[in-house]
């Protein structure tokens, strides 16, 4: 393995490529501020002015409507990372372990606090739902199966996690897939 410019004494693996995170970095960015302005004006809280931000000029407003694209760019990325990762991690059991310590403890611990406060301070998302939808709902969206089962989603801001464990499944199929048609073929 070749060394990076920027070690001094570590083997450098391509796993981290500066340019990929400064990308993540504009598109966390972008995003932020697309929903520090736009996303109280709707949603949950449906603020008609926010108060977050002053009125803007409508060209500065554009270019901050324009982070909207940011998720997309999170999801090319995505597309690149995911693949490399799967390869570096060498089996499908060490990837799957990593994503789920990545993802997991933060989101379940919003979906268990979500779930436990919500219906007690009126979240309007509970209103009118029974038992058997809650626990439903509670089991499709702890395991980002909601959008597949027609229910709804209790964790706006998570909305894109659905999609990224879809793209985990779909490169770690093709990456299996891949890996036994090798192995039929006689390659190493």
């Amino acid at each position: 393995m070749s060394k990076a410019p920027h070690q001094s004494g570590a083997a450098y693996d391509g796993s981290f490529v500066p340019s990929v995170q400064g990308l993540r970095g504009i598109a966390a960015l972008s995003v932020l501020m697309d929903h520090f302005y736009d996303m109280p004006k709707g949603g949950m809280y449906d603020i008609p002015d926010p108060g977050f931000l002053p009125p803007l000029w409508l060209w500065l407003q554009s270019v901050i409507n324009v982070g909207g694209h940011g998720v997309e760019l999170f999801f090319m990325i995505s597309g690149f990372l995911i693949p490399a990762s799967l390869v570096r991690h060498g089996s499908l059991s060490r990837f799957f372990f990593d994503r789920v310590l990545r993802i997991m403890p933060v989101f379940v611990v919003l979906h268990l606090a979500l779930f436990a406060i919500g219906p007690i301070v009126g979240y309007k998302f509970f209103r009118g739902i029974d038992l058997t939808s809650y626990l439903g709902i509670f089991a499709a969206n702890l395991f980002f199966v909601q959008d597949a089962l027609g229910l709804p989603i209790a964790q706006q801001n998570a909305w894109t996690l659905t999609y990224e464990w879809a793209f985990y499944i779909w490169f770690a199929v093709t990456f299996s897939m891949l890996r036994v048609g090798g192995k039929m073929l006689g390659a190493p």
